[in-house]
């Protein structure tokens, strides 16, 4: 084999190879479509006297989700919905308040999360049908007797090593902390958090049935 021959194709190869390598970075940090504010856009200080904690969403599922998240400290009110593809970014900020007790601002455990539940395949925003008997205009929202879902306690203590998909397992979660005010956790959710709420919808009804039966 002619030497000058090997060398330029060995030259094309590699540059072929390291071009492949920066576009599969590039797609991965783009995978996801925000549907809201991320973090990078969000307006804050890294001094002062609050405490940004960013918790994003990831949708890796073949479902769409919605997502509500808060912490022990008190419950936040979005509940964001994010199709296949999409991500969403809940910021929760809080203040070190000694005549509270409120100390842990800057969430670094999991332990100090209250609450994560996730309604999967449920009517899109604006699609929900219209509640029973009611006027004209009026549509239901999501509810736990008519939508799969998934709900997580972090008050009965986290998951480590869990064989099922939970938000309660830290290992399941990605955890960035960009300074002493800022931290920003992200969550994946796959088609196994979807088969976890069907699981918790099916035991939830079956409970319900039970308890109307022992009520006749």
């Amino acid at each position: 084999m002619n030497p000058s021959r090997v060398i330029p194709i060995v030259t094309t190869a590699l540059f072929a190879l390291l071009c492949s390598c920066s576009k599969s970075e590039e797609t991965v940090l783009k995978e996801f479509k925000d549907v809201n504010t991320p973090m990078e856009e969000e307006t804050y200080s890294d001094e002062g006297t609050g405490y940004y904690n960013f918790f994003r969403v990831q949708n890796a599922s073949d479902h769409t989700v919605y997502f509500n998240i808060s912490t022990k400290y008190g419950s936040e009110p979005d509940v964001i919905y994010i199709r296949p593809g999409q991500q969403g970014t809940t910021l929760v900020v809080l203040e070190k308040i000694g005549l509270t007790g409120l100390t842990d601002a800057l969430i670094t455990d999991l332990s100090l999360m209250g609450w994560i539940t996730f309604w999967v395949n449920a009517p899109a925003p604006g699609r929900f049908p219209p509640l029973g008997g009611g006027r004209p205009g009026e549509q239901r929202w999501l509810a736990e007797d008519l939508d799969t879902m998934a709900r997580y306690s972090f008050y009965d203590g986290l998951e480590y090593d869990s064989r099922t998909a939970t938000p309660k397992d830290p290992a399941r979660w990605t955890f960035e902390q960009f300074s002493d005010h800022r931290v920003r956790w992200t969550y994946r959710i796959t088609n196994e958090d979807r088969d976890e709420a069907v699981r918790q919808t099916l035991e939830r009804w079956a409970k319900k049935d039970d308890e109307e039966s022992e009520q006749l």
